[in-house]
């Protein structure tokens, strides 16, 4: 039941309701898919209290794995660029920061189109867009989602820092630098969400390749770089007077 309710919360749109993730929904999800048939009997009273609690448990269960998923698609990109890059020069190391940055962030923007249409039902629910904005139980749930996502990132990041010798911008401290690189981002990537389902943001080319070359960026891989050149820095690697990356 809790896997065929995420699968009919993936083929919702923008509009959906939490009314729409019903017993019936769900039931009919699973005679249509997989041949199953479930009665409102097997499960109402046996298994959840409530139709409601049902829901809440779908939507719990569904942010528990898109968190997982999301921290994925920035974490496999970034390890293996730094695993491809040479990290032996202050240049060598700002380039690898930089272009882990945006195919990283790129590939987190651009993956699987479900996942990132569930996240922006959730967060369209909690947003006020459906008639579910004053429901505190299911803001709970959607900012639980968040939490576990930036939380994932941050440990990420962290790795990242030692591995490229990277350090804090004073008065911040390396877990403080990172955890606000993590939150920042994931409010970048909220309201990007937001905007994408009123006006497309088309990747930007620019002159950001070893040779000076074009590269694509999405907007949210360039707004991540800029929060990253303004939270971190080499470590000891720059002239004093050279404050960027």
């Amino acid at each position: 039941m809790l896997d065929a309710g995420v699968e009919v919360l993936h083929e919702a749109s923008l509009g959906f309701s939490l009314d729409a993730l019903g017993y019936k929904a769900v039931f009919d999800h699973l005679q249509a898919t997989r041949d199953v048939r479930v009665t409102y009997g097997s499960v109402h009273e046996r298994i959840w209290a409530s139709q409601r609690d049902f829901q809440l448990e779908v939507l719990t269960a569904a942010a528990q794995r898109l968190s997982e998923e999301n921290v994925d698609a920035f974490a496999g990109p970034a390890v293996e660029v730094v695993g491809e890059l040479p990290l032996t020069t202050p240049d060598e190391r700002r380039y690898a920061a930089q272009e882990l940055t945006r195919v990283a962030m790129n590939h987190t923007w651009e993956q699987d189109t479900d996942s990132n249409q569930l996240f922006r039902t959730l967060r369209y629910l909690c947003a006020g867009v459906s008639t579910n904005f004053d429901d505190t139980e299911l803001v709970e749930v959607i900012a639980r989602m968040r939490r576990r996502a930036i939380d994932g990132y941050e440990e990420v990041v962290l790795a990242l820092i030692e591995v490229i010798g990277l350090r804090a911008r004073s008065p911040l401290t390396i877990p403080e630098a990172a955890r606000e690189l993590a939150q920042s981002t994931s409010a970048v990537t909220t309201g990007l969400d937001v905007d994408a389902a009123v006006m497309a943001r088309e990747p930007m080319l620019l002159a950001t390749g070893r040779s000076g070359e074009d590269q694509p960026w999405h907007p949210l891989a360039w707004a991540t770089w800029m929060l990253t050149r303004g939270l971190l820095e080499l470590d000891g690697d720059l002239d004093p007077a050279d404050r960027g990356l």
